[in-house]
């Protein structure tokens, strides 16, 4: 399957997860103070406070002919353009800061380089010559594509060890394309149960890697260095969207849903993700974009949306503390952003709603509840 083939699955399977998970959910808002929050004024944005997480760094990076796997290939092929993780982090990192006004920070605790490719769920490994192949002819790759969490985590105790204590909250794993990860996964010791509710269908075998822990939930990255930043800015787009309709409990303007009236149970977070043709004025959109996508596209509902030139009256760029009714609309297309993936990622990320103080019951800055991994 092509490379973007395969991302696309990934991302349909996660949304699919959004629309059938229901229940479970922790400190979700009553409706009657859900409620107050649709019709807040719009209040000006002050001293935000600054979340750092620690994060180990497992660095996947097997030998070819004595290079790492990212470094073999060829950066001035134009099929193959790999690229230095540690520079990744960096740039994503420094996006995220500045995405966020400071407030969002991640730390590199330990990094981990790992000289072999990982184990398959079902035992199968590559190696150098089988996976140079798989590049070359994706018809060769191996199937399933899943990695085995539970003997990368047992292979690198520091990890448990670490989230234990309490010094880590994230683990970064880097590969490539077909070593198997998913876009995003959180993972917890659930008592009395051998799955996590909260992981994407196709990936629960990767709860293990919780148990194992025997502690906090922490979350998990699969990123790519044959990317770039744009991909990991993506990932935590998703990791958005999965926490918030958490910890609302529902998404009513989520990507396979086309609603025709206001829902009764209308949110603070559908109010954000409203796309241009939901029954209210459009907010940001999803991470796919739509914030200027008239019409429900029945043929590809999870298709991408960031070059629609058409501007219409949104509310993206005018929200305050937390989306409301009352927030005022103006003029958006993708003008606005650059008529690019990453612009709008940017600029989607950039209005996730970060203030200090509470409302009614929920914490004026949004980022609190994405990064608990609580959702």
């Amino acid at each position: 399957m092509p490379k973007c083939s395969t991302l696309k699955l990934l991302i349909i399977v996660t949304l699919v997860f959004f629309a059938t998970y229901v229940g479970g959910k922790k400190s979700i808002p009553t409706q009657a103070a859900q409620n107050q929050m649709l019709y807040l004024p719009l209040i000006t944005k002050s001293n935000p406070e600054q979340i750092t997480r620690n994060v180990i760094v497992l660095d996947y990076s097997p030998l070819i002919q004595g290079l790492p796997v990212w470094e073999y290939f060829d950066p001035d092929d134009k099929d193959h353009h790999w690229n230095d993780p540690e520079i990744l982090e960096e740039g994503f990192i420094e996006s995220m800061r500045q995405i966020t006004d400071d407030v969002v920070d991640f730390k590199i605790q330990q990094r981990i380089i790992i000289p072999e490719f990982p184990l398959k769920d079902d035992g199968f490994q590559y190696d150098a010559q089988s996976y140079v192949r798989c590049i070359n002819n994706p018809s060769t790759c191996h199937q399933p594509d899943l990695i085995s969490m539970e003997r990368l985590i047992t292979d690198n105790p520091i990890v448990c060890e670490k989230i234990r204590q309490g010094e880590a909250h994230e683990v970064w794993i880097w590969g490539g394309p077909y070593f198997g990860y998913s876009e995003t996964q959180t993972m917890a010791k659930e008592i009395g149960s051998t799955t996590d509710q909260h992981n994407e269908p196709d990936m629960a075998s990767m709860t293990m890697s919780g148990a194992v822990c025997g502690g906090p939930r922490f979350h998990v990255y699969g990123f790519s260095y044959e990317r770039e930043v744009r991909e990991m800015l993506h990932n935590t787009g998703h990791r958005v969207e999965e926490s918030m309709a958490g910890y609302f409990g529902i998404w009513n303007f989520q990507y396979f849903l086309n609603p025709s009236t206001i829902p009764g149970n209308l949110t603070p977070w559908d109010i954000f993700t409203a796309r241009g043709f939901d029954p209210i004025a459009p907010g940001c959109g999803n991470v796919h974009g739509a914030i200027n996508l008239l019409q429900f596209n029945t043929a590809d509902p999870g298709g991408y949306y960031y070059w629609i030139g058409a501007p219409v009256q949104s509310r993206c760029t005018n929200f305050g503390v937390n989306p409301s009714i009352a927030t005022p609309t103006s003029s958006i297309g993708c003008s606005t952003w650059g008529c690019t993936e990453e612009g709008f990622l940017k600029l989607w990320l950039g209005m996730i709603p970060n203030y200090p103080g509470q409302t009614n019951g929920l914490t004026n800055n949004w980022w609190e509840i994405v990064l608990s991994n609580q959702y």
